[in-house]
């Protein structure tokens, strides 16, 4: 999971985020692609990968913090 901050006062219900948040899911699909050779040089991309996406707000950065802790933990008692 990838996490991004923007500015507290951005409005993210505007088509403009939307279209900013778009573009960044398809710019990291895209280099996930290109350098997964890099990475795996013996094992193939067996299938094409994809991307999910969602502005959220969160009121402030111990928010986030905390929330990226929990996410954290809680992978890798799934994994």
């Amino acid at each position: 999971m990838i996490k991004c901050s923007w500015h507290h006062d951005i409005d993210i219900s505007t088509n403009n985020f939307s279209k900013i948040l778009s573009l960044c899911v398809s710019y990291f699909t895209s280099v996930y692609v290109m350098k997964w050779k890099d990475f795996f040089p013996i094992k193939e991309l067996k299938e094409p990968p994809y991307f999910d996406a969602r502005a959220v707000c969160y009121p402030n950065l111990k928010t986030i913090r905390d929330y990226l802790a929990w996410r954290q933990v809680d992978c890798h008692i799934n994994n």
